[in-house]
């Protein structure tokens, strides 16, 4: 058995992390290739990467995650293009 600061140390597996639900961020869609082409794109005018001497920088992360948030009506309208199948309506239409 380690010592509490041994345990808190040990990195805590993604599965069992606790995190805030996304739901417009599928790996199957595509989400992974999203959010690097995002970040690639906004990096030059970022004045840093997100993280610097393993400290996070939050206003960064911020402007990674609006142009992600300003994506997600664009990814459920697909989704309900797609369950709606060729030629239906819809759920989300406009």
């Amino acid at each position: 058995m380690c010592s509490p600061e041994c345990a808190r140390a040990r990195p805590v597996p993604i599965a069992r992390a606790r995190r805030a639900a996304l739901p417009t961020l599928d790996i199957a869609e595509g989400a992974l290739d999203r959010v690097f082409e995002i970040y690639k794109r906004l990096l030059p005018g970022l004045g840093g990467y997100l993280t610097h001497a393993g400290e996070l920088d939050q206003a960064r992360l911020e402007r990674l995650l609006a142009e992600l948030g300003a994506l997600e009506l664009d990814v459920l309208q697909q989704r309900a293009e797609v369950r709606a199948g060729p030629g239906r309506e819809g759920l989300m239409s406009c």
